[in-house]
């Protein structure tokens, strides 16, 4: 778990320029978390749902790969991506089996530049029985506020979406890692 924590509650620095940042740094999220539940892993809430996590960049940023991290039961396949903040999808990388138990897994994507805004990243499960592992939120409305929501039937990743209100307490440990441009 060190390099889950090492990931939780600040962006990554990481050599050569390169940048990321977790589902916790976003929009100051680590506020609105149980300590608790610092890392949990949880059943997926259903199958082919997707959670929705906004963030934000102030520049270009290159996007070079997209993670998560596994929980104690891997089943089915996961899809992982990134929304403008009407819906429509930007990256995705495409259905990928889950592998690996209570360890990060990433994806390499097709470089993509994304501009400064306000984006979604987006995770969903094609099985209701596998586990990620995440943070619970302390109350419901705390998710709302900061933004998250879902999208039932979405595995894998539609190309655009029309996103419902949260209505669970789980926020899934996933990132980002991108170069900035200058």
């Amino acid at each position: 778990m060190s390099e889950l924590n090492q990931r939780w509650g600040q962006p990554l620095g990481l050599q050569g320029g390169r940048t990321g940042l977790s589902s916790f740094d976003i929009y100051g999220m680590g506020k609105f978390i149980s300590v608790a539940a610092i890392t949990t892993s949880t059943v997926w809430p259903a199958a082919n749902l997707a959670i929705f996590v906004p963030f934000s960049l102030d520049s270009e940023t290159l996007i070079a790969q997209l993670w998560w991290f596994n929980g104690a039961t891997v089943a089915g396949n996961v899809d992982i991506g990134i929304y403008t903040a009407d819906g429509t999808r930007l990256l995705s990388a495409g259905s990928t089996a889950q592998s690996g138990t209570s360890v990060l897994q990433s994806v390499n994507t097709a470089d993509t530049l994304v501009g400064p805004g306000v984006y979604y990243l987006a995770l969903a499960l094609s099985d209701g029985t596998a586990t990620i592992s995440g943070r619970t939120l302390a109350a419901l409305q705390h998710g709302q506020i900061a933004g998250m929501a879902e999208k039932t039937s979405a595995f894998a990743l539609p190309a655009t979406v029309t996103l419902a209100s949260l209505t669970g307490l789980f926020c899934p440990a996933m990132g980002v890692v991108g170069k900035e441009t200058l």
